[in-house]
């Protein structure tokens, strides 16, 4: 699911000298099934930012949600893993990263194999007509 959501901003201090919003927005994709490692209260959100390609919210500072177009492409995968649950980023150019340790040192692992392969198959499926 998608959504837009505007959260109340926990470094805002009324009357300060330091400029903050007292609220930001956000906008992405709900993470489903949600990791177990996340507490009662709090969801992940994918954003698609090359910098921070998901963030963690609490339900209890939300302030107001939008739901938008569930088929908007962020760039951004969850992949399974053995011990926890990996992000896989699309960026410029077609480049991908993972925050994997083999990524690091390799710059490529199977955790994006796996998502390109899942990327070629959906577009055979969505270019095929029906006659």
């Amino acid at each position: 699911m998608r959504l837009k959501v505007k959260y109340r901003n926990s470094a805002y201090k009324p009357g300060s000298y330091a400029y903050s919003a007292p609220y930001n927005y956000y906008e992405g994709r709900v993470v489903l099934p949600k990791p177990k490692w996340l507490s009662e209260n709090e969801f992940m959100l994918t954003t698609g930012d090359t910098v921070a390609p998901a963030r963690i919210l609490d339900k209890r500072d939300i302030l107001e949600a939008w739901t938008g177009n569930d088929k908007y492409d962020d760039g951004v995968t969850f992949v399974p893993g053995d011990k926890r649950s990996y992000i896989v980023t699309r960026g410029n150019f077609g480049r991908y990263s993972c925050d994997c340790t083999s990524f690091g040192y390799r710059k490529w692992c199977n955790h994006i194999n796996e998502v390109k392969k899942n990327v070629r198959v959906s577009s055979k499926r969505s270019n095929t007509s029906i006659g």
